[in-house]
């Protein structure tokens, strides 16, 4: 790292008080990207492609983003019984049962370098005895003709509370497939073709309350990260809108000289949320005129009080 990099952090640490200081050095960890970041941080996991369809398999079915048997003793939401939910049949789960196993055929037959991920939020760290490991599972693969193809379900959000229930306002065109390529339009049409036929399920959350409805997307891109960061975004994982960034500050510390600093010192100001139903993570930060990043990570969880 350049040592006038160095000396900026060095001066930027006086200003983040109890904050966690965030460093990207692009020399040793390549282009900061939204898949990179995740990577790099730790919240990533290879894991098995048939895992990934049981999990989303199992969130329709119970309409609880997580299962209960994992955590037991824990509740934090009623079972479809308990709750007397009738949107849920046995005629349906055979009719989604149908549709995600169609799906994985195609999946298998149709791409290659095909992989399956967990993205795990960190709870361990945060030292809160309710916490859960929430995880979000995706899928990648790429057609033969060399684009990259990413679905992922929807997240539930109840840390940022961004659009409330509803779906991503850009969610038409971060799901279009832009490609001109003939193989890779013709795939991402038959997946969307059998998404279509998986009707978002209601899922409900801590209260009781219908917190989402569980849906996957389908994204695609000559990139694998940009796939991948187009379907988190539609899954309303990751949003770098600076518009949803709310986070609260311990002690009532004041961001304004840690804005102003920035402002001052980095250019191209960015910020990352990344969503994992009751826990968020979030990063600010920006471009020292030596390439590296620099700014603040910053957590934020749901307070459940049973």
């Amino acid at each position: 790292m350049h040592p006038e990099t160095q000396d900026l952090i060095s001066r930027f640490r006086n200003y983040t008080e109890n904050r966690q200081p965030f460093v990207w050095n692009t020399e040793n960890r390549g282009g900061l990207n939204c898949w990179n970041l995740l990577l790099s941080e730790g919240f990533v996991q290879t894991t098995d492609f048939d895992q990934a369809i049981a999990t989303w398999k199992g969130i329709a079915r119970r309409g609880m983003p997580t299962d209960p048997k994992e955590y037991p003793g824990y509740k934090y939401a009623s079972s479809r019984r308990e709750r007397k939910d009738d949107s849920w049949s046995p005629y349906l789960q055979s009719q989604q049962n149908q549709y995600y196993n169609a799906l994985a055929y195609f999946l298998k037959s149709s791409l290659q370098n095909l992989r399956a991920y967990s993205l795990r939020s960190i709870n361990r760290s945060l030292n809160v005895s309710w916490a859960q490991e929430f995880k979000i599972f995706i899928i990648v693969g790429q057609t033969s003709d060399l684009e990259w193809i990413c679905l992922a379900p929807t997240v539930p959000d109840q840390v940022w509370n961004r659009y409330t229930n509803s779906f991503h306002p850009e969610l038409a065109s971060l799901t279009a497939c832009q490609s001109t390529k003939p193989v890779a339009r013709d795939i991402h049409e038959k997946i969307s073709k059998v998404l279509i036929k998986l009707k978002p399920i209601e899922c409900y959350g801590y209260y009781d309350y219908v917190i989402y409805n569980h849906q996957i997307f389908c994204t695609i891109s000559s990139d694998e990260a940009i796939a991948i960061e187009l379907a988190l975004k539609a899954g309303k994982m990751f949003d770098d809108d600076p518009y949803y960034f709310k986070v609260k500050y311990d002690g009532g510390s004041s961001e304004k000289p840690v804005t102003q600093f920035m402002r001052n010192n980095f250019q191209q100001i960015q910020r990352y949320m990344f969503c994992f139903w009751d826990v968020g993570y979030g990063y600010k930060f920006g471009l020292t005129e030596h390439g590296d990043w620099v700014g603040l990570k910053y957590w934020s969880y749901m307070d459940y009080n049973p």
